[in-house]
C-alpha cells in the first residue's frame, strides 16, 4: 500500500495560503481553492515540478489567472503540462499544448487524461520554429520532465553547443501556419519557453503578432542573448507593452540561469 506524503508548503507572498501538494507513489496533486489538480510523477524531474509549482514562476500563475473561459491559451514548449492543466482546468480555456519531446509528450497526455481534460486541453507533438519541415531534436538528457532541449543544431539556452544525451526526430511548423484558428476565440494567450530558442518561435509568428486576438504573451527571455533582445524590440515594435517591474522581479541573478527572466507582454 502506498503512503501518503505531503510536501511541505514554503510560503510566499505569491503562492495562495489554501494551496498544498500531495505525492502518492508516483501521482501528485496539487490543490487550489478545492481544485485538484493531478500529475503523474515518476522521477525526480517531474516530481520537482510538483514541488516547486507555485514558487517556481510566480509571475507566470499570475498571468493564467487572467484567462478566461472563452480565451485560448497556446504553451509553445508544454513539458508535462503543468500551466496547461492548470489553465484548462482553473479558468477553463481552451488550450493548444506544444511538445515535441517524445516522454514529456507521452507524459502530457497521461496528465490530461487522469484530469479528464481532453476537451479542453488538446497536446501537440510539433515543435514550434520559424519554418515548416523535419528536423531533428537534440536532447540535453534522457528522461520525463527534462528541459533544455534544442530543435536544429544542438545549442544551448546560451547558445552554446552541447552533445546531445539522445536524437530523436520532429516536425517543426510555424505559429503563423495555423493563426487562422484563432478566430472563434475571445483572446489568445501565447506562453513561450523554448530554452534558447524563442527567437526563432518569434520570427514564425509575423502574422499572428499583427492579430487584435492575440491579447497578451508570455516569454523566456535571456539577456545574455543578442537574439533575445531583438525579440523585445520586435514586440515593442508590433505594439505591446511590458512592465519592468514584473521582468526584475522574476529575473535570475545568480546561478546557470542568471541573466533569464519572464517577460510578460500585453497589447497596447
Amino acid at each position: 500500500m502506498n503512503s501518503i506524503k505531503t510536501t511541505p508548503c514554503r510560503k510566499t507572498e505569491f503562492e495562495p495560503p489554501t494551496s498544498k501538494r500531495v505525492i502518492v507513489g508516483d501521482r501528485s496533486c496539487i490543490e487550489i481553492d478545492g481544485l485538484k489538480l493531478y500529475f503523474e510523477s515518476p522521477n525526480k524531474a517531474t516530481r520537482w515540478r510538483v514541488e516547486s509549482f507555485f514558487r517556481k514562476e510566480p509571475e507566470t500563475i499570475r498571468w493564467m489567472d487572467t484567462f478566461a473561459e472563452q480565451d485560448l491559451f497556446i504553451d509553445v514548449g508544454a513539458n508535462v503540462g503543468m500551466y496547461s492543466i492548470y489553465a484548462g482546468a482553473r479558468s477553463k480555456s481552451t488550450v493548444l499544448a506544444f511538445e515535441p519531446e517524445s516522454q514529456n509528450y507521452s507524459l502530457l497526455n497521461n496528465n490530461i487524461y487522469i484530469n479528464r481534460l481532453d476537451s479542453r486541453v488538446q497536446a501537440i507533438p510539433v515543435a514550434i520554429s520559424n519554418e515548416i519541415k523535419l528536423d531533428t531534436f537534440n536532447l540535453s538528457s534522457w528522461g520525463s520532465g527534462e528541459s533544455c532541449h534544442s530543435v536544429g543544431k544542438p545549442i544551448d539556452f546560451n547558445g552554446q553547443p552541447f552533445k546531445p544525451s539522445f536524437i530523436q526526430g520532429t516536425f517543426k511548423i510555424t505559429l503563423d501556419s495555423f493563426s487562422a484558428r484563432l478566430a472563434p476565440f475571445k483572446n489568445t494567450h501565447l506562453k513561450i519557453d523554448v530554452d534558447g530558442l524563442e527567437s526563432d518561435v518569434i520570427s514564425g509568428a509575423s502574422e499572428l503578432l499583427r492579430t487584435r486576438a492575440l491579447a497578451s504573451l508570455l516569454i523566456e527571455i535571456n539577456h545574455n542573448l543578442d537574439s533575445h533582445i531583438n525579440v523585445i524590440r520586435t514586440l515593442l515594435h508590433a505594439g505591446y507593452l511590458f512592465d519592468p517591474v514584473q521582468v526584475k522581479s522574476s529575473l535570475r541573478s545568480t546561478g546557470p540561469f542568471a541573466g533569464v527572466a519572464n517577460y510578460v507582454f500585453y497589447r497596447s
